[in-house]
């Protein structure tokens, strides 16, 4: 259990750090143009759909075949372009804070159950660092090493002999519940950071979406078709290469 939480704290970072909507995240069938690390586009969307007068097919042609950006959509068909932006923003936001929220709420049990785990290598042989993922974020090592009074090649040497932080904690005559509160002060900020910068960052990103020439990126990737007849990674998540993909056939 107490893995799993760290792996979705892992995702959530990663998606704010990526500065890609939450809520854009499960649906990865849904076709959505996509620029390079920035924001999915979601052609199904009915507020894009009824801001252009065209559905998912007709504006996937009119965006990568016809050369046409959002803006010149949206504005052609007498929409606002800068209230659907908003609306798409505010949207993506709402899903960022839902799940910032979530995370946020469980941060101390999670914190707290892997004070208790040990991380003990059942390979002595195969090379790890022993200290629990979530603690490598944010600094918290820092705080760590003043809580159990060790370096930090010390704290990894007793966490691999089987250790668990909370005994170390202890042993330093600390108390447990008070490092787990702090810690979780310390992430909850850090968080609720990147929350705003990610937001920032969406924002930013669908603003140059609206602006883009997808069909002049489609031109400069020509020769790498993907599983639906799409070319690169800036065409449609679901069926375009990967972004590594991209840059290697680039």
């Amino acid at each position: 259990m107490t893995r799993k939480r760290i792996t979705f704290l892992f995702v959530l970072l990663a998606l704010l750090t990526a500065g890609v909507s939450a809520h854009d995240a499960p649906d990865l069938h849904s076709h959505r143009f996509s620029m390079r690390w920035g924001p999915g586009i979601p052609l199904n969307q009915a507020a894009l759909q009824e801001a252009t007068g065209l559905d998912e097919a007709a504006l996937r042609t009119a965006l990568m075949e016809e050369g046409s950006t959002l803006t010149q959509l949206v504005e052609a068909n007498g929409g606002d372009v800068e209230s659907l932006i908003a609306s798409m923003v505010a949207d993506a936001s709402d899903a960022i804070n839902e799940n910032a929220a979530a995370t946020i709420n469980s941060l101390e049990e999670t914190i707290n159950d892997a004070l208790q785990e040990s991380y003990r290598s059942l390979f002595p042989w195969h090379r790890h660092n022993p200290l629990p993922m979530i603690f490598r974020a944010w600094d918290l090592d820092t705080m760590l090493t003043e809580a159990t009074g060790l370096e930090r090649a010390a704290l990894r040497e007793a966490l691999g002999a089987g250790a668990t932080v909370a005994e170390l904690i202890e042993a330093n005559e600390g108390e447990v519940a008070a490092v787990a509160s702090e810690l979780a002060a310390k992430a909850t900020d850090s968080i609720n950071a990147a929350v705003a910068a990610g937001i920032e960052r969406y924002e930013a990103g669908m603003r140059e979406a609206f602006e883009t020439d997808f069909s002049e990126q489609s031109k400069r990737r020509r020769g790498r078709r993907g599983p639906r007849g799409f070319y690169s990674h800036w065409t449609v998540h679901g069926g375009s290469s990967s972004a590594a993909e991209a840059e290697a056939a680039g």
